[in-house]
C-alpha cells in the first residue's frame, strides 16, 4: 500500500515523463538564455513581508502580495518558490503560449523547478508552477540572476498594503439579504473577496480587473469597500454611471463625502436611496499589511451602508 501523496506522485511521472523526457535539464543556471520570437520575461522575488514580481516591456503587469503569518515564518525558499507560482498564476493571461524566462535571485529555485525537491513542501509547489504551464501552454525557463540585477521586483516584495483590511462576512451577509445578491466587489483581493467576481489593486488570482475606476460599474450589483479616500471618487462614479451600488463609509461626520451623502439635518441626500446603520464593534477584518484603525480592533465609530439604484 501506498500514501496518497505517493500515489499522486506515480501519476504525475505517468502523464508528463515523456513530455519532460523530451526537455534538456540545463545544470548552469548562470547560463544566458537567447530570447527568441514570443518569449517573455519575468522577475519575481520575495521577502519576509511579501512577494513580488512583473513581466518585463508589460505595463501594469506589477503582482504584489503579502504573506500571512504563518507563510512569512518559513523558509526563504519556500517564499521564493512560491513567489514564482503566485506570480505567474496572476501573470497567465499575458504569458500564455509563450516560452517564459522566469529570474529568481534564489539559487535553489530554478533548480527545484527543474527537478523538484526531496523536500515535499518545496515539491509541491514545483508541482503547483508544473500544473499551471501545463495549463496554459507555457514552456518555463528558470533562471538565476544576481540580487543587483533584481531589484525592480525586490522593491513590490516589500511593500506592505496599508488598505488590506475587508469587513467582516456577517455585515456583508446582512446587505445581501436586504440588497443582494451583489455581482461584483470592485476593492478586494483573492483571499477577501465577498463576490466570485472582483477588481483588486494589483494583479492577484481570480482579479477580473486592476483599478476599480478603469472598468465600467454599470449593469453590476456593486459591492464597494473603498479606503476612506476614495470614497468621494466612488460617489463621482457612481452618479456620472447610474449603477446599482452598496457603500460602507465610515461614520465620520467630519470627512469631506459626509455631507455630499447626508444634509445638515442628518437626512440623507436625494440620491442615496437608502441606508443601515452599523453600530462600533468589531466590524472590520485585519489583512496582512499594516492596516492602522482598520486593523480588526473594536471600533469607536460605526459603519453606514449606503444603498444607490
Amino acid at each position: 500500500m501506498v500514501s496518497s501523496v505517493v500515489f499522486d506522485e506515480m501519476l504525475f511521472w505517468q502523464s508528463n515523463i515523456k513530455r519532460l523526457n523530451c526537455g534538456k535539464l540545463e545544470p548552469d543556471n548562470t547560463i544566458e538564455v537567447p530570447v527568441v520570437s514570443d518569449q517573455a520575461v519575468v522577475f519575481c522575488d520575495a521577502s519576509g513581508a511579501g512577494f513580488g514580481g512583473y513581466v518585463k516591456g508589460i505595463d501594469d503587469s506589477v503582482v504584489v502580495g503579502c504573506w500571512s503569518e504563518t507563510e512569512s515564518g518559513l523558509s526563504s525558499t519556500w517564499r521564493e518558490l512560491e513567489a514564482v507560482y503566485r506570480v505567474l498564476h496572476s501573470s497567465v493571461g499575458c504569458l500564455e503560449g509563450r516560452e517564459i524566462i522566469v529570474n529568481s535571485d534564489n539559487k535553489n529555485v530554478p533548480s527545484i523547478l527543474k527537478v523538484g525537491s526531496k523536500k515535499p513542501y518545496l515539491h509541491d509547489i514545483a508541482l503547483n508552477v508544473d500544473n499551471v504551464c501545463n495549463t496554459h501552454n507555457i514552456t518555463l525557463v528558470p533562471k538565476w540572476v544576481p540580487r543587483e540585477n533584481n531589484t525592480e521586483a525586490d522593491f513590490p516584495s516589500r511593500c506592505t498594503d496599508s488598505d488590506d483590511w475587508s469587513i467582516k462576512q456577517f455585515v456583508f451577509n446582512d446587505l445581501e439579504r436586504v440588497w443582494g445578491p451583489h455581482t461584483c466587489d470592485r476593492f478586494a483581493c483573492s483571499y477577501n473577496a465577498k463576490c466570485a467576481n472582483f477588481n483588486s489593486k494589483y494583479w492577484c488570482p481570480g482579479t477580473t480587473s486592476v483599478d476599480a475606476f478603469s472598468v465600467q460599474w454599470s449593469g453590476e450589483n456593486n459591492w464597494l469597500v473603498p479606503t476612506p479616500r476614495l470614497i468621494n471618487d466612488c460617489i463621482i462614479k457612481i452618479k456620472k454611471e447610474q449603477c446599482k451600488a452598496t457603500l460602507l463609509v465610515p461614520m465620520w461626520k467630519s470627512a469631506p463625502f459626509w455631507p455630499i451623502c447626508f444634509q445638515s439635518d442628518g437626512e440623507k441626500a436625494g440620491f442615496v436611496h437608502d441606508c443601515i446603520v452599523f453600530q462600533p464593534r468589531r466590524l472590520t477584518r485585519r489583512g496582512r499589511g499594516r492596516n492602522g484603525i482598520f486593523d480588526g480592533r473594536p471600533l469607536k465609530f460605526g459603519f453606514v451602508a449606503l444603498r444607490f439604484m
